[in-house]
């Protein structure tokens, strides 16, 4: 097996407050005390009644051509790039996840269009 470093692929579509296509991904991970649930939300930026919003950002995932298992991830809106790491090495992928519906179960979603998500804790 090998392990790749994890490159944004956004094409600078400005859903990030700063361009970070190409740029390597840092590895997070979110502790808060005295919380021992947490859920992701996707398609929303409001957490349920009772629940505390940690961040909201945009779902993400590797491309939807790729064989293989997708996992769906909520990168906050105002992501961070691995410094000096603007390089176009390909390795694994984050692409924004789009809407790609139609008929009358769609009528919340716009086509085409980046999907919100909310990390909420409790």
């Amino acid at each position: 097996g090998r392990i790749y470093q994890t490159e944004y692929e956004v094409n600078d579509n400005s859903i990030f407050a700063r361009g970070l296509h190409d740029y390597d991904a840092p590895c997070a991970a979110c502790y808060v005390p005295k919380r021992t649930a947490n859920i992701m939300i996707p398609a929303t930026t409001a957490c349920p009644s009772g629940w505390t919003r940690e961040y909201w950002g945009y779902l993400m995932t590797s491309h939807y051509a790729q064989a293989h298992e997708y996992e769906y991830i909520c990168v906050d809106t105002n992501a961070q790039a691995f410094p000096g790491s603007h390089a176009n090495h390909n390795g694994a992928l984050l692409y924004p996840v789009q809407v790609s519906c139609s008929g009358p179960q769609c009528k919340y979603y716009q086509g085409d269009k980046e999907l919100t998500c909310v990390v909420c804790t409790k």
